[in-house]
């Protein structure tokens, strides 16, 4: 229950510390689905740093309101999972929350939610990182990189192509716009939200201390603890 605390104190700082950054604190965007969802509303969760925030800050106001891929960490889950809970929930608003990595291992079904006019919200947490594994990364090797940076890809040009409605979102009050601007459309609606990566995940480091975790038993030299 401790570091349940911290944690929550954590989060708080870091969402009152960086509410006015740029590019987006994951946190604050979290913050924002927060005051937007209701009773009526499904979130569906991703995998992956940005949605990582998502899980700890979202409050849902209801019994079976967020879906999550949970201990399997399936990248590019929500899109797909989104349409499947829309199918089955057609009275309820589905938000879908995805990084940039996670929708690119899944992208292939936007078509399907124009073509058949499924109404979901896709949030893209758009950061240009694998920020999991950058994370994971920089924490066991300091500034040693390899394979966690993307291209900057433009989704709402993306889905806008394929015929689909999308907003590009860059600052909070535009974030709300959009948000809002979803909450009430009757078309599927993909939303380009640029987010920073650098930022944690929620307790990890608490988590790391507390309970003395030594991540993939890896020494500072990059060779497997015996």
């Amino acid at each position: 229950m401790e570091i349940k605390r911290q944690v929550a104190e954590e989060i708080e700082r870091e969402i009152e510390t960086h509410k006015n950054s740029s590019p987006l604190h994951p946190g604050v965007v979290a913050e924002i689905l927060n005051s937007t969802l209701g009773e009526d509303s499904i979130l569906v969760l991703d995998c992956g740093l940005s949605t990582f925030w998502v899980r700890d800050v979202y409050k849902s106001p209801c019994v079976r309101g967020v879906l999550s891929p949970g201990g399997y960490e399936s990248m590019g889950f929500a899109l797909p999972a989104s349409i499947a809970t829309k199918i089955v929930y057609p009275e309820k608003k589905v938000f879908a929350v995805i990084g940039d990595g996670g929708l690119l291992m899944s992208y292939s079904d936007l078509p399907t939610l124009v073509e058949n006019n499924i109404n979901v919200a896709i949030v893209v947490f758009n950061d240009s990182k694998y920020g999991q594994i950058w994370q994971l990364q920089k924490k066991l090797f300091g500034d040693r990189f390899i394979a966690v940076d993307l291209q900057k890809i433009d989704f709402a040009r993306i889905f806008e192509a394929i015929g689909g409605k999308s907003i590009s979102a860059e600052t909070v009050d535009e974030v709300k716009a959009a948000f809002n601007e979803a909450m009430g459309s009757d078309r599927p609606v993909l939303i380009d939200v640029k987010t920073d990566f650098r930022y944690n995940a929620p307790g990890s480091d608490l988590l790391i201390q507390n309970q003395d975790l030594e991540i993939g038993h890896i020494t500072d030299e990059g060779s497997p603890r015996p």
